[in-house]
This record gives structure tokens, sequence and C-alpha cells, in this order.
């Protein structure tokens, strides 16, 4: 009997001690559990942020003029391809070619036909293939205040051949530009007098020096200038008047020549026809409407292209170039800006011609 009470009252005592060691048994092993789920979790989110697909980057580089057309374009392509990133760097078309050769661009801008673009590839560089997005006129233009300083109107600003041979000086300026100008001159018109003789105005500036403005960089635009509208690929406006500036893009060209009362320059239309402050030469084509682009003018544009009697000839077209032929997200952007109806749409917001416009 005495063996048994002592039995129970050891029981008693060891009771406690092996509650608590249970409770610590259940603590320790919910602090692990807990520790699992939670280190599992972390690692979940972790690798979910690793797994997440990353947008898939296409670089443009090049012409200022199609920089133009991409403003456009380019902003409503990522919005329905939100997996894209797409960049756009207006370095000059020659630069542009420079990079796709070198690979350091996706696509190459080029607003230029001069490199014998002949199905679909180029003369001089076979490896590259080239599309052909829109096409736009090439005008000469001077600053509105610069018009009405120097008496010109609307009525005589009807800018030819022999005189833009006569400012930019094609052929050595040994084109006669009009019958009344000084023989020394040797056909250049040399002031804002010669200018307004030869397009019939009165003469309000005299001897004030006109001065050129042309393209220093790389340029499609000033390269289709110069073959069409010079008859010469070859540039003459550096300095052969003792007064000219060069210009980086169609935009500081623009700009600039608006801020000159002397000045008169060269540039694509669209841009041209949508800038205020800027008068447009329209080489025989209504390109500038109010400062906005004339319904007629695309037409007039692609019968250039195509050869037709009264189309403008000076234009110049605005590819995309691509080394070998356009794969993956390559094509699948071409493919987006040729879309008969994406053209269309983004040439009309742009000022430029569409490949589908009709003669």
């Amino acid at each position: 009997m005495k063996m048994w009470k002592k039995m129970k009252k050891d029981v008693e005592a060891i009771s406690p001690v092996v509650a608590t060691l249970l409770l610590i048994v259940v603590a320790v092993t919910a602090v692990s559990a807990l520790w699992v789920w939670e280190n599992g979790w972390q690692n979940g989110i972790t690798n979910g942020i690793g797994n997440q697909q990353q947008p898939t980057q296409l670089t443009l580089a090049g012409s200022t003029t199609v920089n133009d057309f991409m403003t456009v374009a380019v902003p409503q392509y990522m919005a329905i391809n939100p997996n894209y990133k797409v960049t756009v760097d207006p370095i000059g078309s020659g630069a542009g070619l420079t990079a796709i050769e070198q690979k350091k661009c996706d696509i190459g801008m080029i607003s230029d036909d001069l490199n014998a673009v002949a199905s679909g590839t180029t003369v001089s560089h076979p490896e590259l293939q080239v599309t052909t997005i829109a096409y736009d006129g090439v005008v000469m233009f001077i600053g509105t205040s610069a018009m009405t300083a120097h008496g010109l109107t609307a009525a005589t600003m009807k800018m030819t051949q022999s005189i833009a041979d006569g400012i930019y000086g094609a052929n050595g300026h040994t084109v006669a530009v009009a019958a009344n100008l000084n023989d020394a001159n040797n056909g250049a018109i040399l002031t804002w007098g010669d200018l307004e003789t030869a397009m019939g105005a009165p003469i309000v500036s005299g001897a004030d020096a006109l001065i050129t403005h042309y393209r220093s960089d790389s340029s499609g635009t000033q390269d289709s200038f110069c073959d069409k509208m010079l008859n010469a690929h070859k540039f003459l406006g550096a300095g052969h008047l003792g007064t000219a500036v060069g210009e980086n893009g169609n935009s500081l060209m623009i700009q600039d020549v608006i801020a000159d009362p002397l000045g008169i320059g060269f540039a694509c239309g669209a841009m041209v026809g949508t800038t205020s402050g800027a008068s447009a030469f329209t080489f025989g084509v209504d390109l500038v409407v109010a400062h906005q682009i004339s319904g007629t003018v695309a037409k007039n544009v692609m019968d250039g292209v195509l050869g037709l009697a009264g189309g403008y000839t000076v234009w110049h077209p605005l590819n995309l170039v691509v080394s070998g032929n356009p794969t993956g997200e390559d094509l699948s952007f071409i493919n987006y800006v040729t879309d008969p109806s994406n053209n269309i749409n983004f040439c009309a917001a742009s000022g430029f011609t569409s490949i589908f416009q009709a003669p």
C-alpha cells in the first residue's frame, strides 16, 4: 500500500514535466512548419519574378524623315504588342546604313533611293533587304517672316530647277537662271535681290546675302535633293557661296531656316508643310496650304514615283533595311507598317505618301 502511494506521487510529480516537454515539441514542430512554408513561399515569389517574360527588344536607327513616320507607327504597334519594346534613334540615313551593316540595330531607316534599290536589295550592299514604307517630296523653303521681308508672295513662289541650280551651285553655276541676272554671277543667286529678280518679285533686299542651309550629316534627303533637283549626286553648298550653314536632321534644318531672315533650305515636304512659320517653294506642286499638307500632294508624289506626266519628281522613299531576309520580330514589325490599312493611316497622320496611294 505504501509502495502504491509512492508511485502515485512520483507520477503526479512527473506529469507537469512531461506536459511541458510535449508543449515544447509541439511548438518546435509548428515553428519548423511555418519556416518551411514561408521559405517555400519566398522561393516561389523569387522564381516567379525571375520567370516573368522580358519584353522583346527591337531597335531602329537612321533617317530623321523615317523617324517622323515612326513617331506615329511605333506607339500603336507597342499598344497592341505589349511584349515588344521598340526604340528609334534618328541619327541620319548614312549612320543608319552603317548601324545595320555593323549589326548595331535591328532595322535601319534610310530615306534615299541612291543606293540603287532594285528587287528589294541594294546593288552596293547585296546582303541588305529593303522595304519601302512610304514616299515624300523634298522641298526648298524659307521662313514666312523672310518671305514677307523680301517682298515675296505666294504668286511669285514658283521655284524652278534652274533657280535651285543657281542657289545651291550644281554644274558650277554655269546655268543662267534668269536672263536679267548679272552675268558676273555665272547664273548664281548670291543675294536676295538676285532671288527676287529671278522670281519676278520687287527688289526689296538688294545686296543682302542669301544664306544657304545644307545638311552637314549624311542625309538621304540631301542625296535625293542633289540627285533629282540638281541633276548631280554631289553637293557644292558648303562654302561655295561663302555663306552656308550646315544642319543635322530635318527638324534642325526647318527650325534654323525659319529663324534666319536671310536663310533658305530644303527638307522633307511632310515636315515643312506641317511646321508653322515655314513656307515651301513648291516646284509646281501645291505642298502647303495654310501650313497643312494639301490633299493633292500624295497623288502628285506618287505620279512622280511612277514617272507619270506632271508628277512631282523630287521625291524620295522611306525605307526599312535589314541584314538578310527579315524574320521574327523584324518581320512582325515590317508586316505591321506595310499592312494596307495601317500604312494608309500612318501616312495620313504623318503627311507622307502611302505605298498604296493610287496615281
